[in-house]
Parts: structure tokens; C-alpha cells; sequence
């Protein structure tokens, strides 16, 4: 058993805080950062996702590809498998489903006026009471009024046909570097199977016909730079240009949904109640988004505080570990500075979570001492 003088324990115990100060504080100052600069999402990092657990990571991205927004049918016959029909049934389907609310919205304003009418034939027209009701029924007669111009007019049909022959002229013109783009896939993973054959001497094989010679296949991608560098270059490209055409489908979505909204005024939570779903949105995400910044914070404060340390560092530990199997290495040629930094960050917090850290200036010090009290027979090396 290795036994430490008391300088030597001192030291230890103040390196093991300071460690977890200072992954408290990182962890802490992600999620701050999240929060303060408001609408953190996490799909562009899962869509970035390498490594062999990046088809499971970009499969939690709702439409990953594009595909669906940019109305790409892979089973439509023919070389054009460009089929606008999905989207626009769903901005016709909104669009009708709008249309119904606000009728219900206006039969509700209709009884709210009338309401408004008896009482405010029985208050004092000089009162302030009359005058915050009056106020109140003017705005409901405006909104009941614009609500009927709005059908009579056909003002949602005039906005749906809109964005209708906008979308499909943007597919119209684009119609040919979309299907090439999607059809050109093959050329990407042509690179990425791309294999050599060679031996555990690094010599190339020779198959006799039952074909029962051991054989070694390297990806030529992660062995020959040359070629890597193409691939590099060809996702990096490809992925320019696909952000390009989302960012302006995405724009259409969003504009779509948002002037059929402002045809009459509605308060906040209705138009919050008429949300439009696009094919990008999840209720999965939308919960990550959230989730992840209030778990940095926790961790980062339970862990500044001393607080459970060994729970807050295991799930520091593990959260890590997600991030390190979005990586393409960790390790090697092809780890980048981040993923390494990531790896020891990783290391520390398992550390952590197996010594008690908590202990030293930190809060679990004193809830194992008040443990130690209550179970005095028991071993409380479990808590900090």
C-alpha cells in the first residue's frame, strides 16, 4: 500500500478540487453560454457526427439529408424525383386547419363582444372600468371584422398559392443540381468504400478459389491522404450547397406559416397553439435543446459546490463519452485537438467519480460527516 507523508496528502487533496473546480466551471460555462445566446441546437452536432456510431447519431436529426424539405422522392420513377405534392398537402392541410381556427376564434370574440355590451351598458361611461372594457370590446369587434374580411377575401388561399408557386419555381430551377446532388451520393461512398487489399505484412493478398485466404481490407480514405483529402472536400462542398437550399426552404416554411398568421392579430398563446411542424422539427430535439444546457449548468454547479460529486462527475464522464463517439478517431492521424481534449477531460472526470473529491472544500464533506452520524455501522464511502 502506497503510504503519503501529510505534505503529500495535502497536495493531492488540493489538486483533486481544484480538478473538479475547474470541470465545474467548464461545464458550467458551456451551458451558460447555450442559454445566453439563446437557440442552441443540437442537431448541427449530430449532424457532424463521424466515427462508426455516426449513422446512429445523424439518425436523431429529422431529415438529415434534406430529402423531405427539398421534396426528393428516391422511389419516383424517371430522372427527375423531385415531387413538391407531400409539402404542398401539408401547407394545404395548415392552411385549412388556420382557416377553422379562426373561425372558432371569431364565434368566441362574437359572444366576448356581446358580454362586453351588457356590461358596459350597465357602467358609468365616465369610469375607468368603462373604459378599459370599451377598449377591450373595440378590439374584438377589429379582430371579429378582420377575421371576416379574411374569408371573405380569400386572403389564406391568395398566401398558400403564393408560397406554392414559389416553392415549386425554386425546385423548377434547381431541379437539376438536386437530382444530380442526391444521385452523386454514390460517388462519395464510392470513395468511402474504397478498399485495399493487403496482408497483416502490408503485402497484397492472393485468393486462391475457394477464396479461403485470411484477408486484411484497409480503407484507402483513412490510409492515403490524397484521397481522404478528396473525400474532405467533396462532404465539405456538398454540404455547403445543401445548406444553401434548406436555408432557403426552411425560409419558406417559416414565412409560409408566418403570414398566414398575421392576417389578423392573435394573441401569443394562440399563435403558438398554430405552430406549423416542419419536417426538420422533432419533439426529440426540441427537448435536447433544452435539456442539454440545464444539465451543463447542474453539473458544473454540483460540481464548483462539491455537491454529489460523484454522481455529477460520472454523468460529466458519460456525457463525454457520447461526445467522444461522435469523433471520427480519438486517437491517431485522424483525432482532431477538440476530440483530444475531450478525451482528457473524460479521464478527469472519471477520477473524479472514483475518489472522493467532493470531500476536499466541497459541500459532500459535510453531508458525509452527517451521514457517518445517522449510520455509524455503515460505510458511507459511496456518498462525495
Amino acid at each position: 500500500m502506497i503510504q503519503l507523508n501529510k505534505t503529500q496528502l495535502v497536495l493531492s487533496f488540493i489538486c483533486l478540487a481544484g480538478l473538479r473546480i475547474v470541470i465545474g466551471l467548464h461545464f458550467f460555462d458551456q451551458g451558460h453560454q447555450k442559454i445566453q445566446g439563446g437557440g442552441f441546437d443540437a442537431s448541427g452536432f449530430l449532424k457532424a457526427a463521424k466515427g462508426p456510431f455516426a449513422e446512429q447519431f445523424h439518425a436523431m436529426v429529422p431529415d438529415y439529408d434534406g430529402k423531405v424539405r427539398l421534396c426528393y422522392d428516391p422511389l419516383k420513377e424517371g430522372n427527375n424525383k423531385i415531387d413538391p405534392s407531400r409539402t404542398l398537402k401539408i401547407w394545404e392541410t395548415y392552411k385549412d386547419y388556420v382557416v377553422d381556427q379562426l373561425v372558432k376564434e371569431e364565434k368566441r370574440l362574437v359572444d366576448l363582444r356581446q358580454r362586453m355590451r351588457i356590461k358596459l351598458e350597465k357602467l358609468d361611461s365616465k369610469s375607468d372600468e368603462y373604459v378599459v372594457f370599451n377598449d377591450q370590446y373595440r378590439s374584438a369587434e377589429e379582430t371579429i371584422l378582420a377575421i371576416r374580411d379574411t374569408r371573405k377575401t380569400g386572403a389564406a388561399n391568395r398566401i398558400f398559392t403564393a408560397y406554392s408557386d414559389t416553392l415549386q419555381d425554386f425546385l423548377t430551377v434547381n431541379e437539376e443540381e438536386i437530382n444530380y446532388y442526391f444521385m452523386g451520393e454514390s460517388r462519395l461512398e464510392g470513395f468511402e468504400r474504397d478498399y485495399e487489399i493487403a496482408d497483416v505484412d502490408g503485402t497484397l493478398s492472393e485468393f486462391d478459389e475457394d477464396n479461403v485466404r485470411t484477408r486484411k481490407m484497409k480503407k484507402v480514405a483513412d490510409n492515403v491522404n490524397l484521397l481522404r483529402q478528396q473525400v474532405e472536400t467533396i462532404s465539405s462542398d456538398r454540404k455547403k450547397v445543401l445548406a444553401g437550399w434548406l436555408a432557403e426552404i426552411d425560409g419558406f416554411w417559416a414565412g409560409f406559416r408566418s403570414e398566414l398568421l398575421s392576417i389578423v392579430e392573435l394573441s401569443d398563446a394562440k399563435r403558438t397553439e398554430l405552430t406549423l411542424q416542419t419536417p426538420s422539427d422533432s419533439t426529440m430535439m426540441t427537448f435536447m435543446n433544452k435539456a442539454i444546457p440545464c444539465f451543463d449548468m447542474t453539473i458544473g454547479v454540483l460540481l464548483i459546490a462539491g455537491l454529489f460529486t460523484r454522481f455529477a462527475a460520472m454523468g460529466a464522464g458519460l456525457f463525454l463519452v457520447s461526445v467522444l463517439m461522435t469523433q471520427a478517431a480519438i486517437l491517431g492521424e485522424g483525432s482532431t485537438p477538440l476530440g483530444i481534449l475531450y478525451l482528457i477531460e473524460t479521464c478527469a472526470a472519471f477520477v473524479l467519480a472514483a475518489t472522493c473529491a467532493g470531500r476536499f472544500a466541497g459541500l459532500d464533506y459535510f453531508i458525509h460527516a452527517i451521514a457517518r452520524k445517522i449510520f455509524p455501522s455503515k460505510n458511507e464511502d459511496s456518498i462525495g
